[in-house]
């Protein structure tokens, strides 16, 4: 699978954290809304793309995995995370 290749990096965790916490509190948003709010700049952009797959590929942010990933793809925290 496509996100396999990010479990394993490592990334801040209170950065994580603060991703988690604010994407709590929104309920749902974009891969690129997340993206556009915490990352800056070309080269922290594709750090953000990488952490926020991460995430995904953690389970610490759920998305509708029936659905293609895209920049628009819908993420939340689970009721588990």
């Amino acid at each position: 699978m496509f996100l396999q290749r990010y479990r394993q990096m490592q990334f801040v965790p209170e950065e994580s954290e603060w991703i988690i916490g604010n994407l709590r509190q929104m309920g749902t948003a974009t891969f690129d809304h997340l993206l556009a709010r915490h990352f800056f700049g070309e080269v922290d952009r594709a750090i953000g793309i990488s952490h926020l797959w991460h995430l995904l590929a953690t389970a610490r942010m759920e998305c509708d995995w029936s659905q293609p990933l895209s920049q628009t793809s819908e993420l939340w925290v689970p009721d588990h995370g």
